[in-house]
């Protein structure tokens, strides 16, 4: 009797393992994927979407899984493979430059939509000028430095020289 139930647990422990391993894969909805300065990009299989914050000059991921840091000045953007959402007709993206002293945005850019961050993630008070083809961000009044654009809910790196 003993030679049967050895055969059947060790058959169990593995349809276990199997099971716990497939629900595991299924609940890998995303990766990360950092795009480097020197052009390399790092991707990191995700469970959960990490919360993102500044300390100093570092840009951390963090979630109950990942804890990671890396240079601001390293990384050019961040994206999320993967990610499902309830959007149904996505928006065009938001056209915009920097232009020497300047950033100059399209017409489909609201005021409201734009947030701007220093590289320890303090926000920087903006006021825009319209123009007749969009709008005007003035970057004459702020320090020279690494800087997050907020447009319409996506962020990009820049440096004001």
């Amino acid at each position: 009797m003993k030679t049967i139930l050895k055969p059947l647990k060790q058959w169990t422990i593995f349809a276990a393992l199997f099971f716990m391993a497939s629900i595991v894969h299924a609940q890998k909805n995303s990766t990360l994927v950092l795009w480097h300065a020197d052009g390399t990009q790092t991707r990191i299989e995700l469970f959960k979407k990490p919360q993102v914050t500044f300390d100093g000059d570092m840009i951390c991921f963090n979630s109950p899984i990942l804890n990671v840091q890396y240079p601001a000045s390293d990384v050019l953007k961040f994206t999320y493979e993967g990610l499902t959402t309830a959007i149904n007709s996505p928006q065009a993206a938001v056209s915009y430059r920097q232009d020497g002293e300047r950033i100059l945005f399209d017409s489909s850019v609201k005021p409201s939509s734009i947030a701007l961050y220093t590289a320890d993630g303090a926000r920087v008070p903006v006021s825009l000028q319209p123009t007749s083809q969009g709008a005007v961000l003035s970057l004459s009044g702020i320090p020279s430095g690494v800087y997050f654009l907020s447009v319409n809910g996506k962020t990009s790196k820049f440096m004001k020289r």
